[in-house]
């Protein structure tokens, strides 16, 4: 008689087990996938890119040097539209000055630049080329005009006035970057919308944070609308256009925009699973003929492991990332694959005219190794 492996006897030892005591595995099976449940709720996902390198690399240490001392990259943005640019002007002086009170939160706000200088001054910021074409355009202007102003300037035919145009050239030193000169404030070409950039004290990944101050934004604008100098009403809206008596405002910028992202990702996990599992279950009951029992066996083994691993993420993580929050449908993908060899696996036996717990016990065992083997070289490709 051949003596049996050591893995095997473990196997054979394991499935004689599960065959034996089957209330016993279900019990514990239940109360595992319960912990799993339970773990899987609480898990969170963090959106820091920072997190998912060695903390200690110099680099990640410099550009956490740098973020503590000038803030993250962008800003949080607050645009105001209304038709009333005087009225806008004065809120935005107004919220400007609440916010940069706000030393918890803020690092600076930044919504108008003096612009007198290099008004005055423009002339040195203009190239030589533009200044030489100005002066050749004045100059002929000056020299049209000093004829007509001759006594005895004698127009024979009828000559096209004069004029004297530096639109173009004026409107090409305008603007200084995206900034325009002819205006102290962020405001657009048209007057209708102000910009106040908000430098938070953090970067754009420390989403809990960012949250919470847009929450406390909110109900800092929601007071000054309540009670102000001027009567005016603001109203968070992205379509509503100002006008008498209200200012509408709205929320952008690179910290907004991130903390919507992953809204949107957190937002997609549920339906993409859900789809993923449907997907899953209609291959798994065409491939066993419309067999609803097999299929319900499969389907039950791929939700118990893809909520195990989730709550055994939590138990040793303790939350996801944003590449690891789009693992549940690849999970369930992968965990199929075991239900299905198993299952098949026992229809053969039963073919073989075997008793039920007998076949059940070799398929574990005749299947089980290889399905093994493909779970430690699968979980070993994710580390």
């Amino acid at each position: 008689m051949r003596t049996m492996s050591l893995h095997h006897r473990v196997l054979h030892r394991y499935a004689t087990f599960v065959v034996g005591k089957p209330h016993l595995v279900l019990l514990g099976l239940l109360l595992l996938g319960a912990l799993g449940l339970w773990g899987t709720s609480r898990l969170t996902i963090n959106s820091n890119q920072l997190d998912l390198i060695s903390q200690d690399l110099s680099e990640v240490k410099d550009v956490k040097r740098l973020i503590d001392m000038v803030g993250g990259s962008g800003y949080l943005m607050l645009a105001l539209r209304s038709e009333q640019e005087d009225l806008m002007k004065k809120v935005a002086d107004d919220l400007a000055a609440r916010l940069s009170a706000d030393h918890n939160n803020v690092r600076s706000v930044t919504y108008r630049l003096p612009v007198e200088f290099v008004q005055e001054k423009m002339v040195l910021f203009v190239d030589t080329a533009d200044l030489l074409e100005a002066k050749g355009r004045i100059d002929t202007f000056w020299r049209a005009k000093a004829r007509q102003s001759n006594p005895f300037y004698l127009q024979l035919r009828d000559v096209k006035e004069p004029e004297l145009r530096l639109d173009d050239l004026r409107d090409k030193y305008a603007r200084m970057g995206k900034k325009s000169i002819l205006d102290d404030y962020y405001i657009s070409e048209d007057r209708k919308m102000l910009m106040l950039l908000i430098k938070p004290l953090w970067d754009t990944n420390e989403l809990g944070r960012t949250r919470v101050y847009l929450e406390q934004l909110g109900a800092t604008l929601a007071a000054y609308s309540h009670q102000n100098d001027h009567g005016v009403r603001l109203v968070e809206d992205y379509r509503l256009m100002g006008d008498h008596g209200t200012i509408a405002y709205g929320f952008t910028g690179s910290y907004k925009t991130t903390l919507d992202d992953s809204f949107a990702i957190a937002n997609s996990l549920e339906p993409v699973s859900v789809l993923a599992f449907a997907g899953i279950m209609a291959i798994t009951v065409l491939f066993f003929r419309f067999k609803w029992l097999p299929s319900l066996v499969v389907l039950l083994g791929v939700v118990l492991g893809t909520v195990l691993t989730l709550g055994f993420t939590y138990a040793t993580v303790g939350q996801l990332n944003m590449i690891t929050s789009i693992l549940g449908g690849i999970l369930m993908g992968f965990g199929v694959d075991y239900g299905i060899h198993f299952i098949f696996r026992t229809r053969i036996e039963l073919g073989l005219g075997k008793p039920f717990d007998v076949a059940i016990r070799d398929a574990l065992v005749c299947a089980g190794r290889p399905a093994a083997v493909a779970a430690v070289v699968t979980g070993g490709s994710f580390m």
